[in-house]
C-alpha cells in the first residue's frame, strides 16, 4: 500500500495534541475531579508510583498532577512520538515519559500503586491483552482503572446550519479514521466494547481484578456561563481558531476520504471560522450564546489480588 496521507495508525493524525487539548479544556470541573481522585484513591498516602497508559498529549495527566498535589511519581507511557514528546515538554519535571504500546509495557511487573488509561480501551484492537499488561505492572493490592466513553457526547450550536454541517463532518471523520484504521490494524469484526460499558466490567473480571467499581461522570459545558471568565472563553475561542487553521489540509484530506465533497468541506471551514470570528471580536455576545457540550464518562476500576 502506497503511503497514507494522516495515517489513522498513528493518533496524531487522527487529532494533534493541541487539538486534543483544546477540544477537552473544559471537560473536568472541579466536582469531577474531586470524584475522580475519591474513586482512584488518590486522597491515600500509599498511591506513591502512577502508570498512566495512552498519555496522549498529557490532558489527563495534568488532571492527574493536580489531584495528587504533585506528591506522586507519575510515569507516562505513549507510544505516538508527537504526541509524547508535545507532553513532555509541557509536562516537564512533573511527570516521566516513555516509549511504548500498552499491550507491552516498558516496565517491571507489580510497579505501581495505580495503574490508568483515559480515553483508550475503546480504541484497541485488542482490550483483553491491554488489560493483562495493566495489570501485570501492578503491584498486588493496587488498583488498575480506565475512564471510556459511555453513551456518546452531544454538541448544540446556536445556529442551525453550523449543527447540521458538523453533523455531516463528523460522521464522514469517523468514517474515514475508522474504516481505514480497523483494515490497517486488524481489529475484529465486531466491536463489543463499543458504547457497551458492561463489556468493560466483563474484561477486568476475567483479566482477574476483584471488587469492580463502575461510576459514571457526566460532563455539561455552557460557553454563556458566567462562573468562567470572559477572558477565560476568548482564550479557548482563539485557540479553536487557531486549531481550526492548523487543520485545514487535514480536514480536506481526512474528510473528502469519508465521502465529503470538496465544498461542502469548504463550506463547514467558513461557518465554523465565521462564528468563532464573531465572538472573538464582540465578546458581549458571548453571554447569550448558549453553546452546549454534555460528555458521558465511566470510570472502571479494579484491585488486583494480593
Amino acid at each position: 500500500m502506497s503511503k497514507i496521507e494522516f495515517d489513522p495508525r498513528f493518533w496524531h493524525n487522527i487529532q494533534g495534541p493541541f487539538e486534543m487539548d483544546v477540544s477537552r479544556r473544559f471537560e473536568y470541573d472541579e466536582d469531577s475531579l474531586e470524584l475522580i481522585r475519591r474513586w482512584l484513591r488518590l486522597h491515600d498516602s500509599q498511591v506513591e508510583v502512577i502508570v498512566e497508559v495512552g498519555s496522549g498529549s498529557g490532558y489527563f495527566t495534568e488532571k492527574l498532577v493536580e489531584m495528587t498535589h504533585g506528591q506522586a511519581k507519575i510515569v507516562c507511557v505513549e507510544p505516538d512520538d508527537v504526541l509524547r514528546r508535545y507532553a513532555e515538554t509541557k509536562l516537564a519535571g512533573k511527570a516521566e515519559f516513555l516509549s511504548g504500546y500498552v499491550e507491552d509495557l516498558p516496565l517491571p511487573s507489580d510497579y505501581a500503586d495505580l495503574t490508568v488509561c483515559h480515553i483508550l480501551l475503546h480504541n484497541l484492537p485488542d482490550i483483553y491483552k491491554a488489560v493483562r499488561e495493566m495489570v501485570r505492572v501492578t503491584r498486588k493490592g493496587g488498583i488498575v482503572a480506565a475512564i471510556e466513553p459511555a453513551i456518546g457526547s452531544f454538541h448544540y450550536y446556536p445556529d442551525e446550519t453550523l449543527n447540521k454541517l458538523i453533523e455531516k463532518v463528523q460522521k464522514a471523520f469517523g468514517k474515514s479514521v475508522w474504516e481505514l484504521r480497523t483494515k490497517l490494524m486488524k481489529y475484529p469484526r465486531e466491536k463489543p466494547w463499543i458504547y457497551k460499558p458492561a463489556y468493560y466490567v466483563k474484561v477486568f473480571h476475567e483479566c482477574g481484578l476483584t471488587e469492580i467499581e463502575i461510576h459514571g461522570i457526566l460532563s455539561v459545558f455552557l460557553l454563556s456561563d458566567p462562573r468562567r471568565s470572559r477572558n477565560q472563553i476568548i482564550e479557548w475561542l482563539k485557540d479553536r481558531l487557531k486549531v481550526l487553521k492548523e487543520t485545514e489540509k487535514q480536514d480536506y484530506v481526512i474528510l473528502k476520504r469519508g465521502g465529503l465533497s470538496k465544498q461542502e468541506i469548504t463550506r463547514y471551514r467558513q461557518k465554523y471560522r465565521q462564528y468563532l470570528e464573531k465572538l472573538i471580536k464582540k465578546p458581549e455576545l458571548i453571554s447569550e450564546t448558549h453553546e452546549m457540550e454534555i460528555t458521558s464518562r465511566i470510570l472502571i476500576l479494579g484491585l488486583k489480588r494480593e
